[in-house]
């Protein structure tokens, strides 16, 4: 009896365990991401490889979304809205866009937004994320970028480079909606402070790696 047991209730307690990878401080505008000894953990009901972190990643804390989300929570309107649930274009969207350019317009504003409950997003299994941890829904597609960022090749870190670790998230750079960063103009090169001449140009006199046969 006991061995029948055990499966149903791992399939109860591990679920929960989703929202663990972050929790947000009451008061505070950081959540700590600790990095887990093992990097999935697997469900007994279904089968599904819920992410849980990667190993060997130093812990860190990520800056607070939600408050500088001018429309936050989202049932401040949603609340009287009707929720339509097939794709289409949005011809009165305002004050969003009435169509989505992430994934060259094959998206969907439920594919990341939670349908049940308008205040979270949502993973590929339907699962709540809170906006404080965005970085699980992006993973699941980026999860390339996802790796860097957790170790800190990708996106921005503050205040310091050693001690407490505090990066911003994906949103802080990235527009949802539209992913794709727009092409600046490079800042003007330093002038040359007077008495020193200019550097002379540098050339490459060794093959690059592409010309190389």
């Amino acid at each position: 009896m006991a061995k029948r047991l055990l499966p149903l209730l791992l399939a109860s307690i591990i679920p929960i365990m989703v929202a663990a990878v972050g929790t947000a401080s009451s008061g505070t505008s950081t959540a700590k991401v600790s990095s887990p000894a093992t990097t999935h953990v697997m469900t007994v009901a279904t089968g599904v490889e819920t992410f849980r972190g990667y190993e060997g990643a130093p812990d860190f804390e990520v800056v607070s979304r939600k408050k500088k989300l001018r429309l936050y929570p989202c049932t401040l309107c949603h609340r009287f809205l009707p929720t339509k649930s097939t794709p289409r274009k949005l011809v009165t969207a305002l004050p969003h866009p009435n169509s989505i350019q992430h994934g060259k317009g094959r998206m969907w504003c439920l594919d990341c937004h939670h349908e049940g409950d308008k205040n979270l997003l949502r993973t590929i299994q339907g699962e709540k994320i809170d906006f404080d941890q965005e970085h699980l829904l992006c993973g699941q597609c980026h999860h390339n970028r996802h790796k860097d960022w957790y170790f800190g090749a990708h996106g921005k870190r503050l205040d310091n480079w050693r001690g407490k670790r505090e990066i911003v998230l994906c949103t802080h750079c990235h527009n949802p909606h539209n992913v794709v960063l727009r092409s600046r103009k490079p800042q003007e090169k330093p002038p040359v402070r007077v008495g020193l001449d200019p550097m002379p140009p540098y050339e490459v006199k060794k093959k690059r790696s592409w010309e190389v046969r």
